[in-house]
């Protein structure tokens, strides 16, 4: 162990795989201000691995016991990786305590969640740039525990709606939907137009309840849908809504997601929102449909999600803008005060 080498200490690597000298080479470096050296010597003969290689000694000469054991771990990444290949590992700059396994586990998710169609064993393994051993048992697991199902006829893998229930039953969700059905009921029945319930998560606005017009025909949103935060008006009121260092957090994410620069103008953008306390655009993907969309405020005045109405002008029984804006006005108004918010 770390903690009790001292003298001389002799490190045997062979095999192809580097972990005997990476370590060797990693605890020299941890150490460097008590290490005399790192003297290779001449192979051992007659020592040879089952692949036929020579094994290669290095010696080390440690002037003072180790005694840093967190160092250790962090230089080499045992105790903390698993031994994970380094090119699986994320950079020790950007994670604190690696846990290999279950990122991979987070990884396959994460790939079925963005796939319209089922994948292979095979096709999974190389989308992630790793080995079908690898990914094989991570795939069986998450097949068990009913996160992933697989068809019968050509072994092929996809998402199950267990993590769409799982967010739903997650109390704040559970609470906030539970209070926004019935407001967003009546918005619909009085509107005779759709509705929907959208929160930011990770740089994109998720759909997380929605009522359907009582006319037809209508516009609406699907429960569970995912929007690009610039493509859905709600995503706006929200941002504006959030403290300053909350916003920046998001906006980077999301710029790390898609590689896209943010707009220019977002700043004066939100402020115009945030003055007049809600937004109302043309669609950012159907031609004539115009998002009027108000925030949902906690305690702290933060948004903590957005109330959206995709208004779409009937030649019968039409509503004006001007009533979309004052009926859902107060419906944000009194959702907000259910879960403790401003009611204005």
């Amino acid at each position: 162990m770390p903690g009790k080498l001292s003298g001389k200490v002799i490190v045997l690597t062979g095999g192809g795989t580097g972990i005997g000298r990476g370590c060797a080479t990693a605890y020299v470096r941890a150490y460097r201000q008590n290490a005399a050296g790192n003297e290779p010597r001449p192979p051992i003969r007659g020592m040879a691995n089952k692949a036929g290689r020579l094994v290669q000694p290095i010696q080390l000469t440690i002037a003072h016991a180790a005694t840093n054991k967190s160092a250790w771990s962090r230089s080499t990444g045992f105790g903390s990786t698993e031994h994970a290949p380094a090119a699986s590992r994320p950079p020790r700059e950007t994670r604190l305590y690696p846990t290999p396994a279950l990122e991979k586990g987070l990884d396959l998710l994460e790939l079925f969640a963005l796939q319209p169609a089922a994948l292979s064993k095979s096709e999974v393994a190389r989308r992630l740039g790793k080995s079908v051993s690898e990914i094989f048992r991570m795939l069986i697991c998450l097949e068990e525990r009913g996160y992933i199902s697989r068809t019968e006829v050509d072994d092929r893998f996809s998402l199950t709606p267990q993590l769409f229930s799982m967010a739903q039953e997650h109390p704040p969700s559970r609470r906030l939907v539970t209070n926004a059905l019935p407001i967003m009921q009546e918005v619909a029945h009085k509107l005779l137009q759709s509705c929907y319930l959208g929160v930011l998560n990770r740089g994109q606005v998720v759909i997380i309840g929605q009522v359907d017009s009582p006319a037809s025909p209508g516009i609406c949103a699907k429960a569970g849908a995912v929007v690009d935060l610039p493509h859905e008006a709600s995503g706006y009121v929200m941002l504006s809504y959030l403290p300053l260092d909350a916003r920046n957090r998001v906006l980077e994410v999301w710029r790390k997601q898609t590689g896209k620069a943010i707009p220019r103008n977002l700043k004066q953008h939100l402020a115009l929102i945030r003055k007049k306390g809600y937004e109302d655009r043309a669609s950012y993907e159907i031609r004539g449909v115009v998002n009027v969309s108000f925030p949902v405020l906690d305690m702290d005045g933060t948004a903590v999600a957005a109330l959206t109405v995709p208004y779409l002008p009937r030649i019968e029984h039409c509503m004006s803008q001007e009533t979309v804006r004052s009926i859902l006005r107060e419906a944000c108004s009194n959702l907000s005060a259910e879960i403790g918010g401003p009611a204005n």
